[in-house]
């Protein structure tokens, strides 16, 4: 605006200079009489104060430039031109072309514009006079008297100059004293009334188009008035009320005109704010305008219904570790307003739930607004990174039940072998204490491998019996159901065959079970009920868990099974579980759904298509060992008490056996006290190379050598399948199962194939 505003003066001082210039010579130089009075009874603008008018114009012009020179120069000119003007204000010389006439001269009005305007021009350069504007109530009185002296020349010449101050008083000095008088406010525009003037926007415009009017609209309306008197249409005292009249009507209309004009821009502005509003509305946060006196103004739609309650600073938020009220000065408002930091903290929603907040705030350039608060509701991606940190955690522990497992796996393995040496070595001992140690082995050896079941790899789809899926889930939930919740299942006797990965339909089952049991829980039913059911129904296989607590409302049951939308997020709930039964129910070409009426229970429904065979048959009885001898047996295995207790075994049925702890142990062995029949190898070993690595190695050195894999881990899970062909056996094994994939191995014919 400064360099517009230099531009604006620079540009009148031109314009007056032209003016000055002309008059002195076209006018005094060349005799141009009309140049220097206009008419030839008003009078004329003399020499002197033609020249001070334009040392006025070239100091304005100096004033204003960027260079110290030109401003020095400037400083001078403002200085010498009141003095030359009150030295030669009477001595205008007598050898010009234009006759001079006694009233010929500098009035004292043109010497004090003069004076008033140098001054101005002062006063312009002082930062303190500036600030408090000394050089506008300087150059408002010349603006005055240059109106006052057009006003009464147009319309009285003689009447003016017959007063001693305006005496030799001339047009052209007017029209200059007040240009410059204007060119010394917008040259400092910053706060003065005549700053609208330059003013690019539709102010400026405005005052710009309608001024000239506002100045030449009295006096024509005065001169007028006057030729009427003149002329004797009407009398002075009619004049007077013509006049009077006639300005009361254009006041009016200008008041009206103004107030129209006022009340479009409102009309204007509102709409403007409500388009502002309308835009703000459409995002996710709550926006509040801080004014300077720190009431916070709601400004979209969200912030007015996160107000609905009470004003933004006494809204109850709490730290989101601890939920500890935050009050006062620690209170998040106050301290994104004072701090300008971004703050995260809680807040309990008049629905119940807990929201996540972020506030922040910037500094935004709006009249009597210190700042913009900004509300963001972060509850989502916050409960998103709590769940995928605890997915991680998951994660972790499931990687630690698989090696849990694995070592539980070894502990009754390592049993199982004692039990089935024993039985070789006192054969004459009652075989019930065995029986129960095996079948306390083999309890453990399903829970074990449950475990693993829950770390493994999604295993390839396999027909299983439905009927056994619900018994299994329900043999592993019962315990976490509580005893005032009633349990029931309901199954056909017949086996009903379904083709899809065994893990998923078994954790799926326990997954709704869990779910109906909390929405039991947390209802608080005393009497609370839980059904599992499955059965045939048109050609599907239909699973059911109903449940008889509150239900879910209407217009959340479309959404239960969108990932991560979970209404017991303050309980510790993902969003995950119904999530994880739609896409298994999909990835097995089957549906899912749920059916729910408040106050009446849930029911969710998994429906997937028959298959036409049959599931696994029942293991027949055990055979009993079968002997070894003859037999060169390679025992690669890290647990020091499993590699021993199994080598025993082995030489107690008769084979020559050799013991490593490591492939390279392992390696270094068929170097030296090759060949061997059978290599039985873990899979997991201690050092660089699993079982697997070892075995193509074993092979390459030896091909005439058999491998036997024995390991806890599961195949597609944490341990691959193997690389090499070979028997696999998974822990833990009963003597007679090892003893005959031995045999098998090595090509012992009439043994079925044994395999886990």
């Amino acid at each position: 605006m400064i360099a517009a505003a230099h531009a604006w003066s620079r540009a009148i001082a031109l314009v007056v200079l032209a003016v000055a210039v002309l008059t002195l010579a076209a006018g005094w130089g060349a005799g141009t009489d009309f140049l220097v009075r206009g008419r030839q009874d008003w009078p004329a603008m003399v020499p002197t104060t033609a020249v001070s008018v334009m040392s006025l114009c070239l100091s304005q012009i100096l004033l204003s430039s960027r260079r110290r020179s030109r401003v020095r120069a400037g400083h001078a000119l403002v200085a010498l031109t009141p003095l030359v003007a009150i030295v030669f204000m009477r001595t205008d010389p007598g050898i010009l072309p234009v006759d001079l006439r006694p009233s010929d001269r500098m009035s004292d009005a043109s010497l004090a514009a003069i004076v008033g305007l140098a001054a101005a021009q002062s006063a312009g350069l002082s930062r303190r006079a500036e600030d408090i504007r000394l050089h506008e109530w300087l150059a408002i009185p010349v603006i005055g008297l240059a109106l006052y002296g057009l006003g009464g020349t147009l319309i009285d010449a003689g009447a003016l100059v017959s007063l001693p101050f305006f005496e030799g008083l001339s047009v052209p000095s007017q029209l200059c004293f007040l240009l410059l008088g204007v060119s010394a406010i917008v040259v400092r525009p910053g706060g003065t009334h005549l700053s609208v003037l330059i003013d690019p926007g539709v102010g400026g415009r405005f005052v710009r188009r309608y001024m000239i009017w506002a100045i030449v609209a009295p006096i024509v309306l005065s001169q007028g008035a006057y030729l009427l008197t003149e002329a004797g249409v009407i009398e002075d005292r009619q004049r007077l009320v013509a006049l009077a009249t006639t300005l009361v009507i254009l006041c009016c209309a200008g008041v009206l005109w103004a107030g129209h004009v006022q009340g479009e821009l409102a009309q204007r502005d509102l709409r403007s704010r409500e388009q502002l509003r309308a835009i703000l509305s459409g995002l996710d946060a709550a926006i509040f305008v801080c004014a300077t006196d720190g009431v916070l103004t709601p400004a979209n739609r969200r912030a007015e219904e996160m107000t609905e309650a009470g004003p933004l600073r006494t809204m109850p938020l709490h730290a989101v570790s601890d939920r500890r009220p935050l009050t006062g000065a620690r209170h998040p408002v106050e301290r994104v307003i004072r701090d300008g930091a971004d703050i995260t903290a809680g807040w309990m929603h008049p629905d119940g739930q807990e929201r996540i907040l972020r506030l922040s705030s910037f500094q935004a350039a709006l009249p009597d607004a210190s700042c913009v608060v900004v509300v963001t509701d972060v509850s989502e991606p916050w409960h998103l990174q709590e769940t995928l940190s605890q997915a991680e955690r998951l994660d972790a522990v499931g990687q630690l039940a698989g090696g849990v497992s694995h070592e539980m796996l070894n502990v009754f393995g390592i049993i199982k072998l004692a039990v089935g040496g024993a039985q070789i070595r006192w054969p004459d001992l009652r075989d019930a204490p065995f029986a129960a140690i095996l079948n306390a082995c083999e309890r453990g050896s399903a829970v074990a491998e449950k475990l693993q079941k829950l770390t493994a790899q999604p295993a390839a789809p396999v027909e299983i019996d439905a009927v056994a899926a619900l018994g299994a889930a329900i043999d592993l939930v019962r315990k976490a159901v509580p005893s005032d919740i009633a349990l029931h299942t309901s199954a056909p006797a017949r086996s009903l065959t379904v083709n899809c990965d065994p893990v998923e339909l078994e954790m799926t089952l326990v997954n709704l079970v869990l779910n109906a049991r909390n929405a039991l829980v947390e209802a608080g039913e005393r009497e609370g009920e839980i059904v599992a059911r499955v059965e045939e129904r048109g050609g599907l296989l239909r699973f059911e868990v109903a449940d008889n607590g509150p239900g879910i409302p209407a217009d959340k049951l479309p959404r239960v099974t969108d990932a991560f939308f979970t209404t017991r997020r303050s309980r510790g709930g993902t969003g995950l579980g119904l999530a994880t039964t739609a896409a298994f129910a999909e990835g097995s070409d089957g549906t899912f759904r749920l059916e729910s009426t408040l106050g009446a229970g849930t029911v969710a429904i998994l429906e997937l298509p028959l298959s036409g065979g049959a599931p696994g048959a029942a293991s027949e009885p055990e055979a009993a060992p079968q002997g070894l001898t003859d037999l060169r047996i390679l025992v690669v295995e890290d647990d020091a008490q499993f590699q021993t207790l199994l080598a025993d075994t082995l030489v107690l049925l008769g084979a020559s056996v050799d013991r490593a702890a490591s492939a390279r142990e392992a390696l270094m062995l068929l170097d030296s006290d090759g060949p061997f029949d059978v290599m039985i190898t873990d899979h997991v070993l201690a050092g660089r190379r699993n079982g697997n690595q070892l075995a193509r190695l074993a092979v390459r050195k030896c091909p005439d050598l058999s491998i036997v894999y024995l390991s806890g881990f599961r195949p597609g899970g944490a341990g691959s399948l193997p690389s090499v062909p070979g028997l696999v056996l998974r822990k833990p094994v009963t003597l007679a199962k090892l003893s005959h994939t031995v045999r098998l191995a090595v090509g012992a014919a009439g043994q079925d194939h044994l395999m886990s």
